[in-house]
């Protein structure tokens, strides 16, 4: 989830907090946020960060709550409300009950954004990825492509262009702009992870699971949707128990997946383990 990086007389301390980041050493930065906002409180960078902190582990009802104040006292600060739009689609995509909700909130929220700001990369990004869910392809085709305009060398841009053309079923294109991503900066994880699920779409498990331990490597932090991902690859690859152990991880994060109890038990009977499908 990529946050605004003009950090301003806190770049030092923003830049240690995101190399905290990089370690999986989320509560370490946190604190560093944390400590930012109680020395400067309408130190907006801080604020959203944090946001996108709590986002990345879940914890949609905190992240949303501090975006909500950052936009209380600056109501046309243009990456809060791309913050607030990228936090609704994460919410829409945990939440498929209430996902409708979720979308059209996010929808308001990257609108506003534009009319405060129509030179900024990230929100073309964000809204492209909203449209998508709403299967307006053509308009996140343009999207993406205005943030490309922006930037051309936006790394975000040209992964989103491969989760629209995966979408779309046009592989090859995928593949192309996402091979483009990677090229752009080898160590960021999202390309590896989207390109994962494309071949995974397509029955390719094995280059599937190359891929996704790729995305693992440059980003410690696996959210359950890596895991269970993981988990479906190594079992159509016959690989059972690493398979169990992926869905046990998947209930680590999140309990009430109650799907994963489903797998766990017919993946422990076809091993012949009793207890476990118990």
């Amino acid at each position: 989830m990529p946050v605004c990086a003009h950090y301003g007389k806190y770049e030092k301390e923003m830049q240690m907090a995101e190399g905290l980041l990089n370690q999986s050493r989320e509560d370490a930065a946190i604190a560093v946020y944390n400590a930012l906002i109680m020395k400067s409180p309408n130190y907006y960078p801080a604020q959203l960060a944090l946001a996108t902190v709590y986002a990345r582990q879940a914890k949609y009802v905190q992240a949303e709550k501090i975006i909500l104040k950052v936009l209380n006292n600056n109501k046309k600060d243009a990456n809060a409300y791309e913050r607030l739009a990228y936090l609704y689609y994460l919410w829409a995509d945990a939440n498929k009950e209430s996902a409708t909700h979720f979308l059209k909130k996010g929808l308001e929220a990257i609108k506003k954004a534009i009319e405060l700001d129509k030179y900024n990369e990230q929100i073309y990004n964000t809204y492209g990825l909203i449209l998508i869910e709403y299967k307006e392809y053509q308009d996140a085709l343009k999207s993406f492509n205005k943030a490309i305009d922006i930037n051309p060398s936006s790394q975000e841009a040209f992964t989103n262009l491969g989760v629209l053309y995966t979408r779309l079923e046009k592989y090859d294109i995928a593949l192309s702009n996402f091979q483009r991503a990677i090229h752009i900066k080898t160590s960021y994880s999202r390309p590896y992870r989207e390109l994962s699920i494309m071949l995974a779409q397509t029955n390719q498990e094995r280059q599937a699971i190359e891929y996704l331990e790729k995305a693992r490597f440059h980003d410690i932090f696996i959210t359950y949707q890596d895991h269970y991902l993981m988990a479906t690859l190594q079992e159509k690859m016959g690989n059972l128990k690493q398979a169990i152990n992926e869905f046990l991880d998947v209930l680590i994060q999140k309990p009430d997946y109650i799907d994963c109890y489903t797998h766990i038990a017919r993946l422990a009977e076809a091993l012949g383990d009793d207890k476990m499908s118990v």
